[in-house]
């Protein structure tokens, strides 16, 4: 039981690592049926399963990692943006976002899905802002938090050097992070006037290579836009937009054969030669 959890969920994770999302959600499944008392397996089925837009579900292993583990800041992070992103529950996603603070409180990951809550939904900036310093300070290692970060002190401080200084620290995690690259490019073009250096950054998001289909195509687009509008040279931003369009246009069609795919049965393959282990229950 609790050897195979271990080993169901490892490979679970892995499989994920590996953009094998179907494959490992039956992995997800059977680590939690082998061991319903550990909120890890609880929590990584349910994290699993809100990435796939399956909400409801999501939720119900959420609160069953929380019941496991009633500070499981992961789990109470989580539930908390599901209570106000699906269920439209503003208040008890607040309290749910509180109690994950004070349970974990050197998780930068908590501290950011609190600041977005508070900036987007709550509009306490202040509190944000916080939230958001504290979520720094733990020096993360997800570029999404510096990007966030910097695009509030833009937005709401218009404190240029410290925008600046947060999205280098987005590209020292990752310097092939489309989103920040571009939220660069955009600040230098917008807010700095500096065309040079904003088309170098457009240029080195449009130039990753094995990058989400979604971020190339934004890639592209911008990046055409910019020629557009900041050289004249309309036949590589033509060039640039069709690309963009032909990138999106196929990942469409990728969403909708995968939905057709999910659709077509009631629930998931299980790998060969496990045996079912009855995951509802």
């Amino acid at each position: 039981g609790l050897h195979h959890s271990r080993a169901y969920s490892k490979l679970a994770l892995l499989l994920d690592a590996e953009g094998k999302g179907e494959e490992a959600l039956p992995y997800f499944r059977l680590a939690a049926a082998a061991d319903p008392r550990d909120a890890n397996h609880a929590f990584n089925l349910g994290h699993h399963l809100e990435e796939r837009g399956e909400h409801d579900e999501a939720a119900t292993h959420y609160k069953k990692a929380i019941k496991i583990d009633m500070e499981h800041g992961p789990a109470l992070s989580n539930y908390a943006n599901l209570l106000w992103s699906h269920f439209q529950d503003k208040d008890n996603a607040a309290k749910f976002h509180q109690r994950a603070v004070r349970a974990h409180p050197n998780d930068p990951d908590v501290y950011y899905n609190y600041a977005l809550f508070l900036e987007e939904v709550a509009q306490k900036y202040d509190w944000a802002k916080d939230m958001l310093d504290r979520a720094v300070s733990k020096k993360p290692t997800d570029p999404a938090i510096y990007l966030a970060a910097a695009q509030f002190y833009l937005k709401r401080r218009r404190d240029f050097q410290k925008c600046m200084e947060l999205h280098k620290a987005a590209l020292r995690c990752d310097a092939d992070h489309i989103p920040s690259l571009l939220s660069y490019a955009r600040f230098l073009e917008f807010d700095r006037r500096d065309y040079k250096n904003a088309a170098v950054f457009y240029q080195r998001a449009v130039h990753i290579n094995g990058a989400d289909a979604a971020d190339e195509a934004e890639a592209l687009g911008e990046a055409a836009r910019f020629s557009a509008d900041r050289t004249g040279n309309l036949e590589l931003a033509e060039e640039g937009f069709k690309r963009a369009i032909h990138r999106s246009s196929g990942k469409s069609q990728q969403d909708a054969q995968k939905r057709a795919t999910t659709e077509a049965t009631d629930e998931e393959p299980w790998p060969e030669g496990i045996p079912n282990a009855n995951p509802a229950t």
